[in-house]
């Protein structure tokens, strides 16, 4: 019997214009073989980390974003969250617990927002 691995997340930074150092969003994101996409996004109006992943996909397969973005590490990814989200990027283990939780609900585009 082979063992289940967990998803491996990849991290994609969009910056505030093409050029720009100033980044606005982060996406972490999986595409585990023959499952759907899990990711989870920064959204900037709630200042918080969701799982949204069919926000993700427009963004992350949009060639319009393509100037505006760019994939970089784990690393980075954490201190990028830091220096410009004022946030800290979720754990992996972290992710997958978001991402179980929203596949679960139904979130595509993420959970309701609080009131």
């Amino acid at each position: 019997m082979l063992a289940m691995r967990e998803p491996t997340f990849l991290y994609r930074a969009f910056l505030e214009a093409k050029g720009s150092p100033e980044v606005t969003s982060l996406i972490a994101y999986s595409m585990p073989h023959q499952e759907p996409l899990r990711a989870v996004v920064w959204h900037a109006t709630r200042e918080e980390w969701i799982y949204a992943p069919a926000t993700a996909a427009r963004l992350l397969f949009s060639d319009e974003y393509a100037d505006e973005s760019m994939e970089v590490d784990r690393m980075t990814a954490e201190s990028m969250a830091r220096q410009y989200l004022q946030s800290e990027l979720p754990s992996p283990e972290k992710l997958m617990e978001m991402s179980d939780e929203g596949i679960r609900m139904g979130w595509d585009y993420g959970p309701p927002p609080r009131e």
